[in-house]
Formats: C-alpha cells, structure tokens, sequence
C-alpha cells in the first residue's frame, strides 16, 4: 500500500493492499491484529509521508545538521504512528467483531468502522493519508465518486473491493468466488460509469 503515492504512484495496489490484513484478520485474536494493523499501517503512512524528511537539513535556520535530522525524524514518526494506531484499531474492530458474521455485514462493518476512523482523523491537523488519497491524482475516473460523501466514497470503495477479494481466497468454493469477483466488477464499473458521466458533464460546463 505504501507504493501507491507518489514518488511510485501505483495506485491499483491499494485495490490488492488491504487483502492480506483482511484475512489476517480472520484468524487471530484482536490483541495480535492490532499489532498487526498497526505495522500495515506503519508501512503504508510512513512510506506516504516519508517525502516530511525533505525538510532536513534546516541549517539554513540555524539548526545545527544532527538537530535537524532528529526534528524531521521525530515529526515523521508522530504522524506515522498516528496513521498506524488507527489502522491497528481498524483491524483490531475487525477480528473482535466479524469472524463469525456473513460476508455481507462484515464488509459492511469493515467499510464503515474505517470511514469512522477516518472521519475522527479529519478532525485533527494530521489527516494527510487517508485511503482515498491513494488514488489521487491518477484514477480521476473513480475519484469522482468523492462528489456523492466526500473521500469517504473512495475509502469505503476501496476496502469493499479488498473485503470482496479477500472473502474469495477465505471461502475456497469456485461458485462464490465467482460470485464475490463479479461484484467487486458491478461494484467499480458502477462507480466508474458514475465517473465518467461526472467527467464529461464538467467538460460539457467548463
């Protein structure tokens, strides 16, 4: 997950990213997938936001080269442990709520414990690297479903497709692997038609 921003800016693995998370999640207690969320999250926030190291050396301030290594290493790894706290909590939610549930209400907790998260998160001075900025500025098709919740459409999207995915490897029978595939098809090509009739009608404006 942590290659999806720039400088790699490999977005359609964030489709594939949480999918190992998720069927951890399955298996162990909640205790080991906080643990577990927290260093997936570690990963991907502190690769996201590695680029916050550029602000060394800051001699220019009169900051002596050591000092001002160990500043932007402090700052980068307070906003990274941030990001690697909630995921840990999203994953933690996950083994202690879902394991014995349908597919259904579990993607559907899923999606929204992580909005939640992510909401709480906007509301601090440290939301830099939510799921839906992955997708920024390359898959302009499905970033225009922000318009419908705001990026909390992309996050929920996002993690629906990796829960689908991921429930298609758990369950082991072909007839609902398939059947988990073709929804997570209807699931983006719904979102990308709403996309791209959303592009062409701003063409159409402008």
């Amino acid at each position: 997950m942590g290659l999806t921003p720039d400088p790699f800016r490999l977005w359609w693995l964030a489709w594939l990213g949480l999918i190992p998370l998720w069927i951890v999640t399955q298996k162990v207690r909640p205790f080991p997938a906080f643990l577990l969320g927290g260093l997936w999250g570690f990963a991907y926030h502190g690769m996201a936001l590695f680029w916050i190291t550029g602000i060394h050396p800051m001699t220019w301030l009169g900051v002596s080269w050591w000092h001002s290594l160990a500043i932007a290493v402090v700052v980068w790894l307070i906003i990274t442990l941030f990001g690697a706290l909630l995921s840990g909590l999203w994953a933690m939610a996950m083994a202690g709520l879902t394991p014995k549930l349908a597919v259904s209400p579990r993607i559907v907790i899923a999606c929204a414990v992580f909005c939640a998260l992510e909401v709480v998160w906007s509301w601090t001075p440290l939301y830099w690297t939510a799921l839906g900025y992955t997708q920024s500025p390359d898959n302009l098709l499905i970033l225009q479903i922000s318009k419908l919740s705001g990026q909390q459409a992309v996050t929920a999207l996002i993690v629906a497709v990796n829960g689908l995915l991921a429930e298609a490897i758990l369950v082991r029978k072909l007839k609902l692997q398939l059947r988990y595939f073709y929804l997570t098809l209807l699931m983006v090509g719904l979102a990308g038609v709403y996309g791209l009739v959303e592009m062409q009608s701003d063409r159409l404006v402008s």
